[in-house]
């Protein structure tokens, strides 16, 4: 086995893929590169990307390359990544959705890399909707392996991760679905969530997240006082005909709001609300 062959082996794990510069970039030459796919050592994913010849791509794979990809600057994030690390089943029972999150703009050749990928949707989010600053994709990640073998993938931490599915409420995904997922997530790190409540700037994620977290009432929820994070002011539509909660001025669906701690009785004593209300509000 030839030198370059030896080191493309210890370089390039199988089943991941790489870049043709970031290959150059390792010293190996243009002819060498070319031999390798003329000898179908290595075949071409899409322009510019190479992979193991038989390489049968998983979104996995792709993740785990992000060091070798060009500019690829991404974290898997919300529900796939609580779901990674045992907090959730979405991915389950056949879901095809990957969730990606960034804060660049446009990543033609990733989005393009992950559309060759079979029976998977990638769905791209961007970060800034989320997280204030810049660079803010790398904030509050980890690094996550798939296989023995494989490289590493950035994953959101689950503090993160639970903002970033709460995001998808209720667009997305239904109040009943993240009902669900908040039902797992017995272990959370009030410190960690401290930090990643501190960073985020959507209003509605922020009161979405303490309007679960009084519901369930888990233990990490007493270390985290509401009053020191900017929820906004003013009320905000969530759930179109739900119920308005008195706490966290929210709308939320009327058969879970009467199971949570802070119920409409007060509210409802001062006088009916409706929709006309919230003219400043969004969903």
């Amino acid at each position: 086995m030839s030198d370059n062959l030896l080191k493309l082996k210890k370089l390039l794990p199988y089943g991941e893929v790489a870049s043709r510069s970031w290959l150059l970039a390792q010293g190996f030459s243009h002819h060498t590169l070319d031999n390798f796919i003329k000898s179908r050592k290595l075949q071409i994913v899409m322009s510019g990307i190479y992979a193991w010849s038989d390489t049968k791509l998983f979104w996995q794979n792709v993740a785990a390359s992000r060091a070798r990809l060009p500019d690829a600057t991404f974290v898997v994030g919300g529900i796939t990544a609580l779901s990674l690390q045992g907090f959730s089943h979405y991915l389950e029972m056949g879901n095809k959705k990957v969730h990606l999150y960034t804060d660049k703009t446009r990543q033609t050749t990733l989005k393009h890399l992950f559309a060759t990928i079979d029976n998977i949707q990638a769905v791209w989010h961007a970060t800034g909707r989320l997280w204030s600053g810049d660079n803010n994709s790398d904030l509050f990640v980890k690094n996550w392996k798939w296989q023995e073998n494989s490289s590493e993938i950035v994953i959101s931490t689950p503090e993160r991760a639970v903002l970033e599915m709460l995001e998808l409420v209720p667009m997305q995904l239904s109040f009943e679905h993240a009902d669900g997922i908040f039902q797992g997530l017995t272990q959370l790190s009030p410190e960690n969530l401290k930090v990643v409540l501190k960073g985020c700037r959507n209003v509605k994620v922020k009161r979405l997240f303490f309007w679960f977290s009084d519901r369930h009432n888990y233990p990490w929820r007493k270390y985290l006082n509401d009053k020191d994070f900017s929820l906004g002011s003013g009320k905000r539509v969530i759930c179109k005909n739900g119920t308005l909660d008195s706490k966290y001025l929210i709308t939320v669906p009327s058969e879970l709001q009467s199971g949570n701690q802070y119920a409409l009785e007060n509210l409802l004593s001062a006088g009916t609300t409706t929709d006309s209300d919230y003219a400043d509000c969004f969903y």
